[in-house]
C-alpha cells in the first residue's frame, strides 16, 4: 500500500492491466512522446486509470473491468496511436478478483503482449486466449534451439528461414493448399514439393495432423527465440 501510495495508485479500485509496446520500435524521444500522450488519452477514457511505462512497454492500470470494455478501451488507443502514425500491440490480463495479485496480472498481460507479437496480424490478444506461452518462459533458449535444430537437422540459416516462412504460411491458411499457394504467390504444384521436400529432409510431413503439432511447436520456438529482446524485457 505505501509503493502503491509513491506511485499514486489508489488500491481501493478494482483494476485489469493492459500493456502496449511499439511494433516498430521509435527513436526514444518519440516513445516518450507517444507515451505521454496515450496516458492523456488513457485518462479521458479512464478517469481511474493509472499510466506506467517500462522501458518501451506500456503499462495501464485501468478501472474497467469487463472484456467488452478491455478490448474497446485497447482498440481507442490503438487507433489513436495509429493516427499519430505509430502501431502498437495490446495484452491484457485475465479476470481477477482484487488487486493482491497486480504483479500476476502484468505477467498475463505481457504473454499476452508477446503473443500478438509472434502473430503479427493481431494488435489486441488477452491472457485467456494463449496457450503456449502460459509454460514457454519456462522453457530454456538453448533447449529451443536444440529442438529446432533436430527436427530441421542440416539446414542452413537461408533454408530454415524458409521452410518456416512456408509452414507459417500452410498453417495460418488452415492447411489449404490453393490459399496457401496464392498468398506465397506461387503455383499449387510448386508448394506441394516445398512441402514434400520438408517431409522428405525431416522425416515429419506438414499435412499430417500428427506432424503438424511438431512444426507447431518449432514455429513457437522460432518466433520466441527471435522475439527474446522484447519477450524478456
Amino acid at each position: 500500500m505505501e509503493r502503491a501510495s509513491l506511485l499514486n495508485i489508489d488500491l481501493s479500485i478494482p483494476r485489469r492491466i493492459v500493456v502496449a509496446d511499439f511494433v516498430e520500435s521509435p527513436e526514444p524521444h518519440r516513445v516518450t512522446d507517444i507515451a505521454s500522450q496515450l496516458k492523456i488519452e488513457a485518462q479521458r477514457l479512464d478517469a481511474a486509470c493509472c499510466v506506467l511505462t517500462n522501458n518501451q512497454m506500456i503499462v495501464f492500470l485501468t478501472g474497467m473491468r469487463s472484456e467488452p470494455q478491455l478490448y474497446a478501451f485497447a482498440d481507442k488507443l490503438l487507433k489513436y496511436a495509429q493516427a499519430r502514425g505509430v502501431d502498437l500491440c495490446f495484452g491484457m490480463d485475465s479476470p481477477a478478483v482484487d488487486n493482491t495479485k497486480l504483479r500476476q496480472a502484468f505477467e498475463q498481460a505481457r504473454k499476452a503482449l508477446c503473443s500478438c507479437h509472434r502473430k503479427g496480424t493481431v494488435h489486441i490478444k488477452g491472457y485467456d486466449e494463449i496457450n503456449m506461452e502460459i509454460f514457454a518462459d519456462l522453457i530454456p533458449l538453448a533447449a529451443k534451439r536444440e529442438y529446432i535444430k533436430k527436427i530441421f537437422h542440416g539446414y542452413s540459416t537461408m533454408e530454415l528461414a524458409d521452410a518456416i516462412h512456408t509452414l507459417e504460411c500452410f498453417f495460418e491458411h488452415d492447411d489449404s493448399i490453393t490459399k496457401t499457394a496464392a498468398a506465397l504467390y506461387i503455383h499449387k504444384n510448386t508448394l506441394q514439393q516445398h512441402l514434400k521436400k520438408i517431409a522428405l529432409r525431416t522425416g515429419y510431413d506438414p499435412r499430417s495432423l500428427r506432424s503438424s503439432a511438431v512444426f507447431y511447436v518449432v514455429l513457437y520456438f522460432y518466433q520466441d527465440i527471435h522475439l527474446t529482446g522484447f519477450c524478456k524485457a
